[in-house]
Parts: C-alpha cells; sequence; structure tokens
C-alpha cells in the first residue's frame, strides 16, 4: 500500500466517522446542549460516551497517520507490534457499548430512540473500520529516502548504538513469542468477546432473578415482566 493512499483513506474516515458520531448525538440531544449534558450526564440516558469513544478511537488513528507519514520505515513496523493493543481498545468500546444497550434499556422499554439505533450500529461499523485502517497503515511499504543505514538497519531489528544488546534480545524474544499468536489472533479476540459477555451475562442474572422472584412473591404483579 502507498502512503498517500493510504494516508488519504484514514483521514477520509476519520472525517465521516466524527461528522456522522457527532450528528447523530447532536440530533438525539435537541433538547440540551452539549454543556448540559457533562454538566448532567447520566449513563442511562446520554449517549455523550460513545461520542467520546468516537474521539478517542480518531485521535489513535491520527497518532498512527503522522506516525506513518514522518517514518514510513519505522511506523508500519510499530504499527503490526501493536496490533493487540488496537484489538483490544476495539473490543473494550464493543463491549462497552454493548453494555450501553442493556443500560438503556433499563430507562426505556423497549428503546424505541432510531438515533440511539444508529449510533449503535456505527460504533460498530466504525470499530471494524478502525481496525482495518490500522492495519492498512501497517502495510505502508517505506520510501526509498526513508531507509536511511541507521534507520534501515533499525527497522531490520539489528541492534543500534544507543541500544543494549540485552534490551534488543528480550524484545525479540517477545516479539517472538508474539509472533505465535498471530495465526490465531481471530479466534483469541472471539474468545475473549465471549468470554466478557459471560462474565457480563453472570454479573446481570442474579438481578433479573431477584426481580422475577420479586415480582412474583413480593408484588405479584405481571408487570414486571412486560
Amino acid at each position: 500500500m502507498q502512503l498517500w493512499k493510504a494516508v488519504v483513506m484514514t483521514l477520509a474516515f476519520m472525517s465521516t466517522d466524527v461528522g456522522m458520531t457527532t450528528a447523530i448525538y447532536i440530533l438525539s440531544h435537541l433538547d440540551r446542549s452539549l454543556l448540559e449534558d457533562i454538566r448532567h450526564f447520566n449513563i442511562f440516558d446520554s449517549v455523550l460516551d460513545l461520542w467520546a469513544a468516537c474521539l478517542y478511537r480518531s485521535c489513535l488513528l491520527l497518532g498512527a497517520t503522522i506516525g506513518v507519514a514522518k517514518n514510513s520505515a519505522l511506523g508500519p513496523r510499530r504499527l503490526r507490534a501493536s496490533w493487540t493493543v488496537i484489538a483490544l481498545v476495539c473490543l473494550f468500546v464493543g463491549i462497552y457499548t454493548m453494555v450501553k444497550l442493556l443500560l438503556f434499556s433499563e430507562v426505556r422499554k423497549p428503546v424505541r430512540d432510531p438515533w440511539f439505533w444508529a449510533l449503535f450500529v456505527w460504533t460498530y461499523i466504525s470499530l471494524a473500520a478502525s481496525f482495518l485502517l490500522w492495519w492498512l497503515l501497517s502495510t505502508v511499504r517505506p520510501d526509498a529516502k526513508a531507509l536511511e543505514p541507521g534507520t534501515e538497519a533499525e527497522a531490520e531489528g539489528f541492534p543500534g548504538e544507543d541500544r543494549p544488546p540485552r534490551e534488543q534480545a528480550s524484545g525479540a524474544t517477545l516479539q517472538k513469542l508474539l509472533s505465535y499468536t498471530k495465526p490465531d489472533v481471530a479466534f483469541l479476540v472471539a474468545a475473549s468477546f465471549f468470554l466478557i459477555v459471560a462474565a457480563l451475562g453472570e454479573t446481570f442474572l442474579p438481578y433479573y432473578t431477584g426481580r422475577a422472584i420479586d415480582g412474583i412473591v413480593i408484588q405479584k404483579s405481571m408487570e414486571q415482566f412486560s
């Protein structure tokens, strides 16, 4: 992938992501301003946190883009080394978005706000696109001018003058261990996702079980199940 193509695609998506998320956020909160939403933030009734998550992933992509544009020799290599980090960030935001849906459903039964559903779906689309663009930036090929003697040696993994041999060996060993998990990274991410979802289910299960018992035994009302 050429550098300018990857940079243009990433910047275009970032602009679309921030613009789309901001527009949905504004349309979903026409009755109050941003400052009022910040001062009186309610996690059960506000999507300010999802908008902040959009700004966070946009900052990550912007930093990755600047790093690759400034140093096309080492930038993509460092992005490849941080695939696990960006995967965990996307996984955490995706799980938080699902928890957000559960919290919204506690106040609004059922959730009929079309703007919330639009932001919910767009968040998952943007997370997948962010991970894809991160991978795209990591495949950028360095220019001939960027491969200076010192930079080329460092990019190939040779120890530099300012790096101790022991530290270089430790980094190479860790990188070799992480390389063994690359073929199964999709399975590991999926397993982590379902493990966290199962943990959340076990967390909320006693709460809903208690509400069901309370509605049957104490209140004797079927409204608890409507």
